[in-house]
Parts: C-alpha cells; sequence; structure tokens
C-alpha cells in the first residue's frame, strides 16, 4: 500500500509521504489546493492544513460516492476492477456452455425415447 501522511482523519500520498500526522492549523509539506481522499475533503491554503470535510453534497444536499472517481485514478484498482470483469465474463460463458449442453442431452434422450416408443 505505501506510506501516506495523515491529514486529520484522512490518509493522501501526496508529495514526499513519510506517515506523518497533520492537525488542522499546522505547516504541511504539500501544495496549496483540494485534495480528496478515501476518508474526507483535506483543503490546504497559505501552506497550512486549513480544513477536512467528509464529504462533498451536491446542491440538492446529496453526497456525491469519492470510491469510483478515486479508483478511476488508481491503476491497481482499475487493473483488479478489470480482473474481476473478465472472471465474470469466463463464468457467464462456462455457465452458458453447461446449459447448452444440458439442452442438447435433453433433446438426445427426447429423440431416442421417441424412437424407442414407435419401436
Amino acid at each position: 500500500m505505501g506510506v501516506a501522511d495523515t491529514y486529520g482523519n484522512t490518509q493522501l500520498k501526496v508529495g514526499d509521504p513519510t506517515g506523518e500526522s497533520f492537525k488542522l492549523g499546522n505547516k504541511v509539506p504539500i501544495p496549496d489546493g483540494i485534495y480528496v481522499g478515501y476518508e474526507g475533503i483535506v483543503v490546504v491554503v497559505g501552506g497550512r492544513f486549513t480544513a477536512e470535510f467528509e464529504a462533498i453534497r451536491t446542491k440538492w444536499n446529496d453526497e456525491i460516492d469519492l470510491a469510483p472517481t478515486l479508483e478511476g485514478f488508481n491503476p491497481v484498482a482499475q487493473a483488479a476492477n478489470e480482473a474481476v470483469a473478465q472472471i465474470e465474463a469466463l463464468r457467464r460463458r462456462k455457465r452458458r456452455a453447461i446449459i447448452n449442453t444440458l439442452w442438447v442431452v435433453a433433446l438426445a434422450l427426447a429423440i431416442w425415447l421417441a424412437i424407442a416408443w414407435l419401436h
């Protein structure tokens, strides 16, 4: 997973993280900006950790799920999601093949029974 700095309750891997923890008001070694992590949103202004939020909300007060956005930037998560999708596709194809085989066997059995009944 690697080393991450903690800003309040939010872990970020920005700059050169060393595993340090920062509290509101502390000077921080990252550029000014708004940073989004799984645990929340961190705001840095003037080189100081100035705010932390648990969620981003729409104008209708609906919470925006940040996980899909973060996973979109995470190559490991992308690879894992693609692997899971491929495994599910293989399982679906295998299930379809088994069902098709069962239909062929049932049809062959029905034909055999029909021929046996006619004789």
